[in-house]
């Protein structure tokens, strides 16, 4: 991870576990035997996410704004695949 990423993270993001390279580990990835498997989302934290006021990329608990991470499609169907986090945390992540 480069020095202006390390920066710009947010305190947040910093208590995330890393994996082997030094990068965070979103809150909703899943984990198999003991190591973040990127092409795979928790559904139940998918769940926890939509439902408990969850940032799905933190993992902590969000208070009234809310930010989505989207694309020109999503802008256009009004839809978002992923559940909302925070400001900081959706910037980082984007």
């Amino acid at each position: 991870m480069n020095e202006t990423m390390v920066k710009e993270m947010p305190d947040r993001i910093r208590k995330l576990p890393m994996n082997e390279g030094g990068y965070p580990v979103p809150w909703f990835v899943e984990w198999v035997n003991g190591k973040p498997d990127f092409r795979m989302t928790s559904a139940e934290k998918v769940a926890l996410a939509v439902r408990g006021n969850t940032c799905w990329i933190c993992g902590e608990m969000m208070g009234r704004h809310k930010a989505f991470v989207i694309g020109p499609m999503c802008a256009v169907t009004r839809t978002s695949a992923a559940p909302p986090a925070h400001r900081d945390c959706a910037l980082f992540a984007a």
